[in-house]
């Protein structure tokens, strides 16, 4: 949900000027205050004289129940990022003016350049942001620096070192966030396929805390609630939450026995505890939940979760919050400054997606009868730079080239022309059935005959006229299908499986569907498709044989639809307990070990514009 309205006239959000050449941040002019001035004095001989910083107790002050490690410096080089010292040694003069700035980055997918894929976008990915991060460090000493969930899971080198259990690798996005100082992140959806062992191998590897006050393992919280961080004299406290349809996305064999609670109700617990306890000045919801409160309700209520997207709900309905930091959305906004309004009760911020900028908070204090009283809120977003910060990209070089070069491997198959969008998905369906069977047959399940029913959704990013007489590379079929699903094996009957099918219908009736919901019938054929699906008859594709409506099949589903999401295997009545199997390896993996098989006869819809390499 974009939020509506126009900036006030007269007012003008901090920029970064020339975007791509280097400029420098504006902000207004007033006053300096004689303490700050004295501050920077003694920071200007920190930076002078740095042996001198050894002996002073000058920094940030967290508080999560849990001992934090230091903070890195920026990647870039320059004055080191050090916070204005606490004002809590000495009482504030009535009229003290501070500011404390929150930066936010949410849904990163573990893209640190997205150029490794797409060399012609433009430029997107955390080390696209490291250099806007410096620069808005040095503007502003001591800004949180904060990201709303999913930051590492999606990009192709993720699956190269993806942390599965204490022993695992640390990936390379979570050192590139470490480098740059993040104070706090949520783990969203995504984070929770590396399962609960591999979240904590990460908690163990990060130089900030990762909070979740509403994931439970048994009566005590897994992870740390919240943290307190202390900026120039104002306590902010960052309160941790997370979406519970993680359950429904990811399944909750991943989550280890954790129990994810309702977003909304979680906060109204911890926020009096913030304000009264804490003695928190600011207080900062940082969540993976989007903010369109009826986007995957019904799919949620029938999957018996609360909502998934509360993060609206937390900014008009829940008391003594300043401002939300709302991930999951995949948004960036507000796209233009906006001091002191907001479409919800407190300011919302939506912090982007795969890097492709920041949201930016600014708030104005003033000491008043020794409380801070808040003033207006400056809310704004930066666009990632187009070149990624050399810095940044030699923190995990490393790690790049071997991604390129695993994204370069070669099946057995050309692209021979460009195929129509319907061309396309045909041959895709055909491709993942025929994967599916594959990887059956090499888990040792190739005796039992088995349908499938698995999403159609490959990304409509077509091959052009300069990819015509090339190889298919695995870099190909990351652009094809964006998503880590795996194959699920379960026990259907033939009605379930044709209420499985009502989606597909539609879609070849050519009305309104949702297309990830829409699932084909691999292995089948429809035999009468009338109206309702009660008198849908499927068949067997290959002997034509009546699939008896009462009787039950083996059924090859993606985890995604499997554990609930789209909520159409619990309209068709699926239970838990019809699981057969599940395999491990994704089926963008399965497609390219079947592509690579010279031995592999391509399926018939595929030859319009594929053909084996001779």
């Amino acid at each position: 949900m974009h939020p509506r309205g126009s900036s006030k006239k007269g007012v003008a959000p901090p920029t970064v000027a020339g975007e791509a050449s280097g400029g420098t941040l504006r902000h207004p002019n007033r006053l300096p205050d004689p303490r700050l001035v004295l501050i920077s004095a003694l920071l200007l001989s920190a930076w002078l004289f740095p042996g001198w910083l050894v002996s002073c107790d000058v920094g940030s002050r967290y508080t999560s129940g849990e001992p934090q490690t230091s903070r890195p410096a920026p990647v870039e080089a320059g004055p080191p990022a050090v916070p204005p010292a606490s004002g809590a040694a000495e009482p504030l003069a009535e009229g003290t003016e501070r500011e404390v700035v929150v930066v936010a980055t949410g849904d990163l997918n573990g893209w640190i350049t997205r150029h490794t894929l797409y060399p012609k976008e433009r430029g997107r990915g955390l080390a696209h942001l490291a250099r806007t991060i410096a620069r808005l460090r040095e503007a502003h000493p001591g800004l949180i620096l904060l990201d709303g969930g999913d930051a590492l899971i999606g990009a192709p080198h993720t699956a190269l070192a993806a942390p599965r259990s204490s022993g695992g690798s640390t990936p390379p996005i979570l050192r590139l966030m470490n480098r740059l100082g993040y104070d706090a992140a949520v783990p969203g959806n995504r984070d929770f396929s590396l399962g609960r062992a591999g979240l904590e191998h990460i908690a163990a590897e990060s130089a900030f805390p990762w909070l979740a006050a509403n994931v439970a393992a048994g009566d005590a919280p897994w992870l740390p609630p919240y943290v307190i961080i202390e900026r120039n004299g104002v306590r902010v406290a960052i309160l941790g939450l997370t979406t519970p349809a993680t359950l429904m996305w990811t399944g909750r064999d991943r989550l280890g026995g954790l129990h994810i609670e309702a977003v909304e109700a979680s906060a109204r617990k911890w926020v009096p505890i913030l304000r009264d306890k804490e003695r928190a000045d600011l207080i900062v919801a940082l969540v993976h939940s989007g903010l369109d409160a009826e986007y995957d309700r019904a799919a949620a209520l029938q999957n018996g979760l609360p909502l998934p997207n509360a993060a609206g709900r937390l900014a008009d309905f829940v008391p003594g919050l300043d401002l939300v930091v709302a991930a999951h959305a995949h948004r960036l906004s507000p796209g233009a400054n906006r001091p002191g309004e907001s479409d919800y009760t407190v300011p919302v911020l939506e912090p982007g997606s795969r890097g492709n900028g920041l949201a930016v908070a600014r708030f104005r204090l003033t000491r008043r009868a020794g409380h801070w009283e808040r003033g207006d809120v400056e809310r704004y977003t930066i666009r990632a730079y187009p070149q990624a910060d050399p810095g940044a990209m030699a923190l995990v070089r490393k790690e790049l080239d071997a991604t390129a070069g695993w994204l370069d491997a070669r099946t057995a198959v050309r692209i021979k022309s460009v195929p129509e969008t319907r061309q396309f998905h045909r041959c895709s369906a055909a491709l993942v059935h025929e994967a599916a069977m594959e990887m059956a047959r090499n888990e040792g399940m190739g005796a039992t005959p088995a349908y499938s029913l698995l999403p159609m959704l490959w990304r409509v990013h077509l091959p052009d006229a300069n990819d015509v007489g090339s190889t298919v590379r695995r870099a190909h079929l990351y652009r094809w299908m964006i998503y880590e699903e795996r194959p699920v094996l379960a026990s259907l009957t033939g009605r379930q499986m044709a209420l499985l099918l009502e989606p597909f219908l539609r879609y070849k009736r050519r009305l309104s569907q949702f297309p990830g919901n829409v699932l084909n019938p691999g292995g089948l054929t429809l035999r009468h498709a009338a109206k309702g699906t009660e008198v849908l008859r499927l068949a067997d594709a290959a002997s034509g044989e009546e699939l008896a409506r009462h009787q039950r099949y083996p059924v090859w589903m993606g985890d995604f639809h499997w554990n609930g999401g789209g909520g159409i295997a619990r309209k068709a009545l699926v239970h838990p307990s019809q699981q057969r199997a599940a395999l491990e390896a994704t089926l963008r993996e399965g497609v390219f070990d079947l592509l690579a098989d010279p031995a592999t006869v391509l399926p018939a819809h595929c030859n319009a514009w594929l053909e084996p390499v001779r």
